[in-house]
């Protein structure tokens, strides 16, 4: 919105407008925060089957439990990509958070049977993906220049700070002994408890894009929205200037060919995010089968993330998208590189510590900018027609090869060593790549960084 810095837009946002402008979609940002907690459940799964085996699940079952949320959020994006179109965010928030709400409700009771548990998966997983593309629209578009960084870096914080609430949980009741299934009933309450905060949050802090109205060619709802963004009357020249400057975002040239450059990086980024996560699960995967993964390993691992996380979303404004891009890239193929060094040979204890050391160093790495500058550059990419189709292809594919290595680990054992290095050659490819070409965004326009991006 209004700033001034790189674009020269020309005021500074003030913090109670820019809390208000962060508030504007917290409806979908609830919803989100669940996104963790079945995260977290999907670990439960994967490395305790013998808890879910009082559902009489075979391989195939457990397979379908794993996958039942990725597929299911592939389900919920792709019908958000069309939504966004047609209806307004709010409408759209108060369904994600009602079927997030009924997955909720359906994990509490204590079942005889898996399949009321994965179907709350199903039900969720739609919900979720029906959040979180249009959060990432929404909050590009109402989010001030100056801070645009932080707030839509914050989609991906509100996902590490729910994974972290889940895994914490669920080390809490391994460690009191309680029954192993009152773990997914735990989870229930609290994505019940994320689904009515949404509800709430919604109805009373959620405010439209001013985009979705100039799209409509519904000026007066533009300005009145912005007006209620930046805590300022319809005529002020604040309001004024982000009328133009949001137009002109709204008006801006349709170049497939440009739109392409930027759709490449964000599919790029997105799908190395997947594969070094997958690659350091794998991992775990193998310090399970040994006897070596302790209770609190994933966690930990969490817990530093969010650190990186927290120091990312603070400094990606300041810093800026690039360096701490590169930094991110930096530490995590030199994490993959030692780790694949040390598997190469004969793996004993300490070469089993050590690795997994080196994949809690990953992991802050990872928060530090990968993760959530990712994010960020679905935001600020992409001409406004297109940016729905474009970002639901990116968690298309980010979630179908979660879904592949999923399933081929259940079958198979990946050596480690040869997959951290191969991962580690794609880092430096697309690390590479990414930080030369693409230039610095911050304190741009929505406007500017769509055409400087492109």
């Amino acid at each position: 919105m209004n700033n001034q810095g790189v674009s020269g837009v020309p005021a500074t946002a003030g913090r109670t407008q820019t809390k208000r402008q962060e508030q504007a979609f917290f409806g979908g940002a609830m919803v989100i925060m669940t996104t963790g907690l079945f995260i977290a459940q999907t670990s439960y799964i994967w490395f305790m089957p013998n808890q879910w085996a009082f559902y009489g699940l075979n391989t195939a079952g457990y397979v379908h439990a794993l996958v039942s949320w990725n597929v299911a959020f592939i389900m919920g994006s792709a019908l958000a990509a069309f939504a966004v179109w047609k209806f307004q965010k709010d409408k759209i928030y108060y369904l994600s958070a009602i079927l997030v709400t009924i997955g909720g409700v359906l994990m509490i009771p204590s079942w005889d049977s898996a399949a009321p548990l994965i179907l709350a998966r199903y039900i969720a997983g739609i919900g979720q993906g029906l959040a979180f593309l249009p959060t990432i629209i929404h909050a590009s578009e109402v989010s001030p220049s100056d801070f645009r960084g932080t707030t839509l870096g914050s989609i991906s914080f509100y996902l590490v700070c729910s994974g972290v609430i889940g895994f914490a949980m669920i080390d809490m009741l391994i460690y009191i002994g309680s029954m192993d299934f009152f773990v997914d009933q735990v989870l229930g309450i609290l994505t019940l408890c994320f689904g009515l905060i949404s509800i709430v949050l919604n109805y009373f802090r959620c405010i439209e894009s001013p985009v979705y109205h100039l799209q409509n060619n519904d000026t007066s709802s533009a300005i009145s929205c912005l007006a209620k963004l930046n805590v300022d009357h319809p005529s002020s020249p604040n309001v004024a200037s982000d009328l133009v400057h949001l137009q002109a975002f709204v008006d801006g040239q349709r170049r497939f060919s440009g739109s392409l450059r930027p759709f490449i990086r964000v599919v790029a980024l997105r799908a190395v995010y997947a594969l070094s996560t997958l690659t350091v699960f794998n991992l775990f995967t193998n310090m399970f089968l040994v006897g070596e993964l302790h209770q609190n390993t994933l966690l930990i691992a969490f817990l530093v993330r969010f650190s990186g996380e927290a120091i990312g979303i603070y400094s990606v404004d300041k810093a800026g998208r690039r360096i701490l891009l590169l930094i991110s890239f930096g530490g995590c193929v030199a994490s993959f590189v030692v780790i694949g060094g040390l598997f190469l040979g004969d793996v004993d204890y300490s070469i089993i510590v050590t690795g997994g050391a080196f994949s809690m160093v990953f992991n802050f790495f990872l928060g530090l900018g990968l993760s959530h500058i990712s994010v960020i550059y679905m935001g600020e990419s992409f001409a406004v027609d297109r940016k729905p189709f474009y970002i639901f292809v990116a968690l298309f594919l980010e979630n179908v090869i979660q879904i592949v290595a999923m399933v081929i680990c259940c079958y198979v054992t990946i050596e480690v060593a040869p997959a951290y290095l191969i991962v580690a050659a794609v880092q430096i490819v697309v690390g590479g790549m990414v930080c030369w070409k693409t230039p610095e965004t911050k304190r741009l326009t929505l406007n500017e960084s769509r055409d400087i991006l492109e």
